[in-house]
């Protein structure tokens, strides 16, 4: 069980979970859940199976975007026996709003966007909940798939919203005269995004698509109609940045925003 006596605030030497730095002196906003299951500190966490009461580490992309909060460091233990720093079931401080200390994936500098990991890459990135700076899409590009015809221009179920490392931001809508198969859906789609001079993509009866300038491509927004087959592992979290570059250990400071409009007026 763990017991919440004195979260520390660490200013020069990062430790993960640990309080960074505050901008007021209530060391930002703190809620209390329970977790789910056996997780470390210095993770984002989302609700778990009983919403409002308990949180658990992301598992889809869509889970990814409703971030709850960053698990912080208990600081003091009943059990130093343990391999995680909260067991099932114990109660977890989670900060909504503040800076803390967090590992991240990789090089990260002051100002990058910020991602939360859904999905394991297979390879030394492998723990959900943890930070980066990219959507570690695929190096093959992210795979979009038609999953009907049918549909009529300008109803928005063939919208397909991308996004990539430079922060190109646009939108494309395939057309359908209501008769279309979804090969000659995926044909539109692929002929849309393609002209663009941000985005590359290819396919006959899905949509594989990269940035043209190389690095990641994230899916911002998709229609009903379309799914995304091969995806992104991490998802972007609207109202955090980070505000230091990565140290020696690893360790980066996240700011966390209550809404990402106080994000963009801070």
């Amino acid at each position: 069980m763990a017991a919440f006596m004195d979260i520390k605030e660490v200013l020069s030497v990062g430790k993960a979970g640990f309080l960074a730095r505050t901008s007021q002196s209530d060391g930002g906003k703190i809620l209390v859940r329970q977790v789910d299951a056996a997780i470390n500190a210095a993770l984002g966490v989302v609700d778990g199976t009983t919403p409002g009461k308990t949180v658990k580490a992301p598992s889809t992309a869509l889970e990814a975007k409703r971030l709850r909060g960053i698990l912080l460091d208990p600081e003091f233990r009943n059990d130093h026996s343990v391999a995680t720093d909260y067991l099932a079931n114990d109660p977890a401080s989670i900060l909504e709003e503040g800076f803390v200390w967090v590992n991240a994936e990789g090089t990260v500098a002051i100002g990058d966007d910020v991602y939360v990991r859904h999905t394991s890459d297979g390879g030394s990135n492998t723990t959900p909940g943890t930070f980066r700076n990219d959507p570690d899409s695929p190096s093959g590009g992210i795979v979009v798939t038609p999953t009907s015809s049918g549909l009529v221009t300008g109803q928005g179920g063939y919208l397909l919203r991308l996004r990539d490392k430079a922060g190109h931001d646009e939108t494309f809508i395939a057309n359908s005269d209501g008769t279309n198969t979804v090969a000659e859906i995926a044909a539109n789609l692929v002929a849309l995004v393609d002209a663009s001079p941000n985005f590359v993509a290819t396919g006959t009866v899905t949509a594989t698509i990269t940035a043209a300038a190389g690095g990641e491509v994230e899916v911002v927004q998709i229609g009903e109609h379309l799914t995304v087959t091969t995806a992104a592992r991490a998802e972007r979290v609207e109202n955090a940045e980070w505000v230091s570059a990565v140290t020696g250990a690893g360790l980066a400071i996240v700011r966390l925003y209550k809404s990402p409009f106080q994000k963009k007026v801070a």
